[in-house]
């Protein structure tokens, strides 16, 4: 399940950089969707934190 959430969370933040070009998608808002649920399951896998995504 984990790697699903990490999949999907990939998948929505590519869409989300494609949309920030394309007027019909909007790329902010499944960006950081995306951002969430990569962040959601990718924390208890990969031990990120902070700074690996602030900087």
């Amino acid at each position: 399940m984990d790697f699903v959430l990490i999949g999907f969370g990939i998948i929505l933040m590519t869409v989300g950089i494609i949309g920030c070009v394309l007027p019909l998608l909007p790329g902010p808002p499944l960006n950081y969707i995306g951002y969430c649920c990569f962040i959601l399951r990718a924390d208890t896998i990969f031990q990120l934190n902070f700074w690996f995504f602030g900087q």
